[in-house]
């Protein structure tokens, strides 16, 4: 099985030493069957790799991402997914192609739902949140979430303020705790699992918190496998 994964960035807004480290970790969440290839988009798209990343940004990726997955299905793939939780074009791609097209985000909110009946969301920055709001809706899940609340800590930055980084997330994993959730969403992948596990947050909190990289990897597998076993 092949699968693509793109970023929703050019490759060189990326420190080399944090890529490789994503790209090697992407590699534990899937099956020995199943080889992946990386694909960057070109600098005209802009990056995600940036403070105050917000919607604009986005918007702006989407079209680019649509184009590198219908690239991906004519070059055989067998399923196509994004790096992170944004899903930036995954759903505009989705209905251009027959292979199965997996967002993150989503799939990240479809296991919470078999866990919890609340779920706390954490995000990187306060320009987010109005984002990640509109999501819900778009998702259906607005009733599931008992907060947004951001750590304030941009994606460039979080490397060198990681001692930071844990406080502030753990911070606000106890008020969403105190505000009901059952669960935590940590809807950034640099928060967990690339700086932290979830068992290392899950000791400090006592509620199970979710690895946002591990699902997608393998609900983009799972339904590619099932699709394969369809045709």
């Amino acid at each position: 099985m092949k699968i693509k994964v793109i970023f929703a960035s050019f490759k060189e807004a990326y420190p080399p030493e944090e890529l490789k480290k994503r790209q090697e970790m992407l590699k534990k969440y899937i099956s020995r069957k199943v080889s992946l290839d990386f694909v960057f988009l070109g600098r005209e798209a802009g990056t995600v790799w940036k403070n105050d990343c917000g919607p604009t940004d986005f918007a702006h990726a989407t079209p680019f991402v649509v184009e590198k997955v219908v690239e991906a299905e004519k070059q055989g793939f067998d399923a196509c997914t994004l790096y992170g939780t944004v899903d930036a074009g995954i759903e505009e791609a989705r209905p251009l192609v027959k292979i199965p097209v997996i967002g993150w985000g989503k799939s990240t909110y479809s296991v919470a739902m078999l866990m919890a009946s609340k779920v706390g969301v954490i995000v990187y920055e306060d320009t987010l949140i109005p984002f990640d709001q509109k999501v819900l809706e778009k998702y259906h899940v607005s009733h599931l979430v008992t907060s947004i609340r951001s750590v304030q800590i941009g994606l460039p930055d979080m490397t060198s303020k990681k001692v930071e980084l844990k406080r502030r997330f753990i911070e606000a994993c106890k008020l969403a705790i105190n505000e009901g959730a059952q669960v935590i969403y940590p809807k950034g992948i640099t928060m967990v699992p690339y700086h932290y596990s979830p068992e290392e947050i899950e000791k400090e909190i006592g509620v199970p918190v979710l690895n946002a990289m591990e699902i997608g990897m393998r609900m983009t597998e799972l339904v590619a496998s099932l699709r394969q076993r369809k045709n």
